[in-house]
């Protein structure tokens, strides 16, 4: 039930933000989702994808740019509650993380 009233909120603010912003309202919708849930927004932008086929990169940029936001949420709470060995092993792997990311968002057309 949570998850559907969820989605429905994400792709209500998706919608908006694409009507008022454009391919950049998707972005920033894509960005703050992503601080939280990576789920809602994926679907958001997959049914998007579904019924736009011009949108097809828009929406995979949008959800590469939730995921990275949720990447560095996660990796944030990891680092700041973690132990000094912990912060130690996961940045780098989440700084290659988010290099790819962009680089992914980069290639895609």
């Amino acid at each position: 039930m949570k998850f559907g009233l969820l989605f429905g909120v994400v792709t209500l603010i998706a919608k908006a933000a694409q009507v008022y912003l454009g391919s950049a309202g998707l972005y920033l919708a894509g960005a703050v989702a992503g601080l939280t849930d990576v789920d809602a927004i994926a679907l958001s932008m997959a049914n998007l994808a579904d019924q736009k086929a011009d949108m097809v990169g828009v929406a995979a940029r949008t959800i590469l740019i939730a995921v990275m936001a949720n990447t560095l949420t996660k990796t944030s709470m990891a680092a700041s509650v973690g132990a000094p060995e912990l912060r130690k092993r996961i940045l780098p792997f989440a700084a290659l993380l988010l290099a790819a990311g962009v680089v992914a968002a980069v290639l895609v057309g």
